[in-house]
């Protein structure tokens, strides 16, 4: 779930007492459910504009859906990490001073034939 000010943003609840038939507003990109159009289109925007996080990444200025795409791809490339280099590479980087860039070319130099990098 992307973040909102840093925080896990929490879905609106399901309205109670849903007839069926009932006229309904449905945000597409979370399925969230309004009786009310004006509430919608509150949330809509809210979600179309650029202040979402990807919890992953860090990545900022995004749009939900952008986010929630971020997430996507961060979790694929996670799955490809080589489970036996999880160890030693965070060993590597809890002990680590280097800034970010320095501290990843640090560990493509160690680890990265390994990886198959």
């Amino acid at each position: 779930m992307p973040l909102l000010r840093r925080q896990p943003h929490v879905l609106c609840p399901q309205p109670l007492g849903l007839k069926s038939g009932e006229d309904v507003f449905v945000v597409r990109a979370t399925g969230e459910v309004f009786r009310s159009y004006e509430l919608y289109l509150k949330q809509i925007n809210a979600y179309r504009t650029k202040q979402w996080q990807c919890r992953y990444t860090g990545r900022t200025g995004l749009t939900y859906e952008e986010a929630v795409e971020e997430e996507q791809r961060a979790l694929e490339l996670l799955k490809k990490f080589p489970l036996e280099l999880e160890g030693p590479c965070l060993q590597v980087v809890h002990h680590s001073l280097l800034r970010l860039d320095e501290l990843v070319n640090t560990l493509y130099e160690k680890y990265g034939k390994a990886a198959g990098g």
